[in-house]
């Protein structure tokens, strides 16, 4: 996995939801449309950082990379102002999508 800040911050967001995950949510706030997503989420998958038991969750590697880069213990929604990016445009998947407020949570 490549230091892309978007994945890293979409694994802070299934760490933070859990199981309540919405992809209407994830569409919303990172400017997938709906195979960009199914895209990303496969990829994911092939490179173990979710598994699927009922629903994706983290794998122990992905919760390892979010302890390296110390955004483990980090809440998504108290940690970035929750804001579409993608203010009327598609954006394309590898751009690099940072939150407001985004470097103030790292240490």
């Amino acid at each position: 996995m490549s230091d892309n800040y978007k994945d890293l911050i979409m694994l802070v967001y299934f760490n933070t939801v859990k199981a309540s995950y919405s992809y209407i949510e994830i569409s919303h706030n990172f400017g997938f449309d709906k195979q960009q997503l199914v895209h990303v989420i496969e990829r994911f998958q092939k490179e173990g950082l979710l598994v699927l038991e009922k629903y994706y969750k983290l794998s122990d590697k992905s919760i390892e990379y979010l302890k390296k880069h110390d955004l483990y213990d980090i809440d998504y929604y108290d940690s970035f102002e929750i804001k579409s990016v993608i203010e009327n445009k598609q954006m394309d998947l590898n751009e690099i999508y940072i939150p407001i407020g985004f470097m103030k949570k790292i240490k």
